[in-house]
């Protein structure tokens, strides 16, 4: 079982973002039962070679397509989801 790290509504409300230690989940409120998978830290690896985890995310005050995750390393990924679904294509930011 995993823990929720942090959950943000998009400025309309239509949207949740929920992340965990591995994963971002876009929530549909008019489809709550099936989240979409925004981010997968674990595509392919074992739990004992994530080297990085999610650790909060945070939507844009006014727009419903752009939001941030980001992880323990001090990483920033700015998505835009009106450009890409694939969280590989973010804008990345560290410290």
């Amino acid at each position: 079982m995993t823990a929720i790290n942090t959950i943000n509504a998009s400025y309309n409300e239509q949207y949740l973002i929920s992340t965990d230690d591995v994963h971002g989940y876009l929530w549909n409120m008019e489809k709550p039962t099936k989240p979409y998978i925004l981010a997968d830290y674990i595509k392919g690896k074992n739990l004992e070679d994530i080297k990085e985890n999610i650790t909060c995310n945070a939507y844009h005050p006014g727009s419903d397509s752009l939001f941030l995750l980001g992880t323990d390393k001090g990483t920033l990924k700015m998505c835009d989801m009106r450009k890409s679904s694939s969280f590989n294509d973010a804008l990345e930011f560290t410290s």
